[in-house]
């Protein structure tokens, strides 16, 4: 695991979205040090202590939840591996180099190794999304789907 400088980043690949502070309305605080990280609320004084702990007998401070980090070198910024495909800027509709037209034809391990593990499969459909395609119209596509036959590209389809 790397831990990064904020928790923004986790979301959606680790996490659904970051949980939030029921005091501020806000995703929670996080600080991270050099061998441990703090999750912290704001607490009953709606006031960000910047991770100062609040004390069992006043209502000012934060609520912190510390953890320490038994390897601190894994405190790089995480930047999940993307597949190299799902990087591009793809067209549609274009020439043979439009996704549409590129992968016909092409096996289901030639996708897996550049697409990654597909986010949606539906029978013989493979769905990726989060994809950044422009069609030769001009109109934006962030699906892209995949059916299959016999372990070969027969169709290729955009969503929304």
């Amino acid at each position: 695991m790397k831990y990064p400088e904020q928790l923004a980043p986790l979301e959606p690949v680790y996490m659904k979205t970051v949980p939030h502070d029921i005091m501020s309305g806000k995703a929670f605080q996080y600080i991270r040090e050099q061998s441990s990280y703090k999750l912290y609320s704001v607490a009953w004084d709606q006031k960000d202590g910047k991770g100062q702990q609040a004390s069992h007998y006043t209502k000012e401070g934060d609520w912190v939840w510390p953890a320490k980090i038994s390897n601190p070198r894994e405190w790089i910024n995480i930047s999940p591996k993307v597949p190299p495909a799902r990087s591009i800027a793809w067209t549609a509709g274009l020439d043979s180099k439009s996704i549409d037209r590129f992968y016909l034809g092409k096996n289901q391990l030639l996708l897996q190794q550049v697409f990654g593990r597909p986010d949606k499969t539906q029978g013989e459909w493979w769905g990726y999304a989060n994809m950044n395609i422009t069609s030769g119209g001009g109109e934006k596509y962030q699906e892209v789907w995949f059916g299959f036959a016999n372990g070969v590209v027969q169709e290729v389809r955009l969503g929304k």
